[in-house]
């Protein structure tokens, strides 16, 4: 909408209209296979396997939504795209080889100056990275004083803590090896289900929640009792649609911090 005007404008005061640049964004299927539990296995069991199944499902099709919205919401300009300068560690991306350099101080201090001159909202930004980038920030000796500090109610809501105004958040796949956000070495982000290239690496998530949108649809758990065919059993199946993408057409909202190639 541009910037705010000073001063005392004759009136009336002039009209403008916000043409968005995204309008909408598709919704995708994400479901988990159907499962069979046979007549014999409801009757011998000890437990409810057919909750327990529906639930592993619930879990399964949950971890997929969130590997969707890291990879929509990753950053695609290179503006927003930075690259990591710590101490060389293993490729944690299935199928890439060789060493990645991990998260040092100067990065999160890099992030935090892209964050502040993309002149938004400030407060409020949530920085989500895998385990191996989790081991990284506990190196960072800032951050594990933060935690000395006891303060547990972050903790309890699955934010292992505030640096630089940014709460961080663990999540893994580990068919991927990352938190489903993935980038070329040349800086280009890559499809959820593309192929890893060796030289691919992971990256981490910084977004505000402002920035962002997504479209989940209610769950469906669909259980089919003594289908034909199938000698008295039941069949379980779990269905959501799902979407997600950036809210602006300029990119500001989201960052991602790409782990460096190295020897």
């Amino acid at each position: 909408i541009g910037s705010a005007k000073i001063g005392h404008p004759n009136l009336p005061v002039a009209i403008s209209e916000r043409e968005d640049s995204v309008k909408n964004y598709p919704l995708t299927q994400i479901y988990a296979e159907p499962v069979l539990i046979k007549r014999e296995e409801d009757i011998v069991l000890n437990y409810n396997k057919q909750l327990d199944i529906a639930r592993a499902m619930g879990e399964a099709i949950s971890t997929q939504a969130a590997d969707y919205a890291a990879q929509a919401w990753g950053a695609a300009g290179s503006g927003y795209i930075l690259e990591t300068s710590g101490t060389a560690r293993a490729a944690s991306l299935v199928g890439a080889t060789g060493n990645r350099k991990g998260i040092s101080k100067a990065d999160l201090i890099k992030v935090s100056n892209a964050i502040l001159k993309m002149n938004i909202q400030q407060t409020g930004w949530i920085g989500v990275i895998t385990p191996d980038q989790h081991n990284d920030l506990l190196a960072i000796a800032d951050f594990v004083d933060y935690e000395k500090t006891g303060v547990e109610s972050k903790l309890k809501e699955g934010i292992i803590g505030r640096l630089l105004g940014i709460d961080y958040m663990v999540r893994w796949n580990d068919t991927f090896g990352s938190i489903g956000l993935h980038y070329t070495s040349a800086g280009v982000k890559k499809s959820l289900n593309a192929d890893i290239d060796a030289t691919d690496s992971p990256a981490a998530l910084f977004f505000h929640p402002n920035y962002v949108r997504y479209a989940e649809a209610f769950p469906e758990t669909i259980i089919n009792r003594k289908p034909a065919g199938y000698l008295g059993g039941t069949i379980i199946e779990a269905v959501v649609r799902f979407g997600a993408t950036q809210s602006r057409g300029d990119g500001r909202g989201v960052l991602s911090l790409v782990e460096k190639v190295t020897t």
